[in-house]
């Protein structure tokens, strides 16, 4: 007998394979969705303690404070309103509060703080010019260009 015309062998006949399972939809969506968000939350951990590091660098807090365009108000003075910047992160800290502490020096037109780096912050200082002496009941006063009132007249600001 020839081995093309031998009898099929009754175990192998198509009946009986099982046809291949399918691939459910599920589990090809959550695989990637699972392994992007492991990868998502190990970025996100980095970044938060790449950023405490920084926070944390000697070079990155205050250190020196330069005044410029101070005459009447002395280096010191401003140096007290801007007590507690010294030894803050340069790039967490809000200058536009510590403007607003400056501002409220009656001394003080306009103020502006820059980041210097490394570790210096910058404070540009519009000091207010008396115009005029104003007198408010038996008190003089010194009185800019605005009508803002400055400071007391007495012997320290006779000049």
């Amino acid at each position: 007998m020839s081995p093309v015309a031998a009898p099929a062998d009754r175990r192998f006949r198509r009946a009986h394979v099982k046809p291949a399972r399918k691939r459910s939809r599920t589990r090809t969506f959550v695989r990637p969705l699972v392994r992007y968000g492991l990868v998502a939350i190990v970025l996100t951990y980095g970044a938060y303690r790449a950023s405490a590091v920084v926070a944390s660098a000697r070079m990155l807090q205050v250190d020196r404070i330069v005044v410029r365009g101070n005459m009447r108000l002395s280096r010191g003075e401003i140096l007290a309103v801007l007590n507690g910047l010294r030894g803050e992160s340069l790039m967490w800290t809000d200058l536009d509060k510590w403007r607003r502490r400056l501002l409220a020096s009656p001394w003080v037109r306009d103020a502006a703080l820059r980041r210097s780096f490394p570790s210096t912050v910058e404070v540009m200082v519009l000091e207010r010019d008396p115009f005029g002496i104003g007198r408010i009941n038996t008190d003089k006063y010194l009185v800019d260009d605005r009508s803002v009132v400055i400071d007391r007249y007495g012997p320290h600001s006779a000049d």
